[in-house]
């Protein structure tokens, strides 16, 4: 009686476990119609020192950055490629840094700042999305409209000259970059726990950072998986090309996923990183940083 007992305890207790060996297509399973809420924040506090003609200060700066999305699947391709709306429901964000300092508030506090003109127009502006069922950014309907609002603003508060290529840059990157924190996650194949996989992406708040992901899943428990991620932060050569800049650092954190429909609900990391700046036509001004960043990101569905 007690070996039957030990027997269908060990076959229950294993029902809710999916087998390690089991290969998983890590993708996205979404429906025409579904709603989600993205919310994405992001902490850095750092020592900043400038050195060079005559100058030395140091400094301690900080960002706090919170956005919430809004999204709706507007529809599924044959091939599985899913198309949503995209809505920025808030936009906060307080900044201080290398290329000045600026603090937006659903509304920008500075009409001369580039960067506040340029989250007005996203602000304003519906975006449509197509990702792949792996994650990859397919195409981003909307960003030109969006480049021609920033100009249209720069016009009628500033006497900036703006690139306008440098300009869809760092529009590109803004929406871009941050879409691809959310989606740009998983393996192109099928994996099995412990199986690991990398990915790369941009990100730019700021700095424009490349960041290269190490993923490895860790577990598998119902529907839910427990992705680790350790993410080693590089300078982005094409930006190098306008601002002599470096910097280095790593993020270390979890994710847990929804296996069911792919979606990202939280994915909490946090590290160091470090970079250098060079300002001016002659670069003798250099702008010396050191910090710790945290990011968070909670994605729900809603009605």
């Amino acid at each position: 009686m007690r070996r039957i007992l030990l027997i269908l305890l060990m076959i229950f207790s294993g029902c809710g476990k999916k087998k390690e060996y089991e290969y998983y297509w890590l993708k996205y399973r979404m429906e025409k119609g579904e709603k989600y809420m993205v919310q994405y924040e992001q902490r850095e506090a750092f020592v900043q020192k400038v050195e060079g003609r005559g100058i030395k200060s140091r400094v301690r700066r900080e960002t706090e950055v919170g956005i919430q999305l809004k999204l709706e699947v507007i529809e599924v391709e044959e091939d599985e490629d899913v198309r949503f709306k995209c809505c920025y429901q808030n936009v906060k964000i307080k900044q201080e840094g290398p290329f000045g300092n600026f603090v937006f508030d659903n509304a920008p506090q500075d009409s001369s700042n580039i960067f506040s003109l340029l989250w007005k127009a996203i602000m304003e502006s519906e975006l449509e999305v197509t990702i792949s069922p792996d994650g990859k950014i397919k195409e981003v309907w909307g960003m030109n409209e969006v480049t021609h609002k920033v100009l249209e603003e720069i016009k009628r508060n500033t006497s900036l000259m703006v690139d306008t290529l440098f300009l869809k840059f760092l529009v590109a990157e803004n929406i871009e970059g941050m879409m691809r924190m959310v989606w740009n996650i998983y393996s192109e194949d099928p994996i099995k726990v412990g199986g690991k996989w990398e990915k790369d992406n941009i990100f730019l708040l700021g700095l424009p950072v490349w960041v290269r992901k190490y993923c490895t899943l860790k577990e598998v428990d119902e529907d839910r998986g427990i992705i680790e991620v350790y993410s080693l932060l590089f300078p982005l050569p094409e930006f190098q090309a306008l601002v002599r800049y470096d910097v280095s650092g790593y993020l270390r954190g979890r994710m847990r996923v929804n296996m069911d429909t792919g979606v990202l609900e939280n994915y909490e990391a946090e590290g160091p990183f470090s970079g250098r700046v060079g300002v001016g036509e002659d670069q003798k001004v250099v702008v010396v940083f050191q910090g710790r960043r945290k990011i968070k990101i909670v994605m729900k569905r809603v009605m």
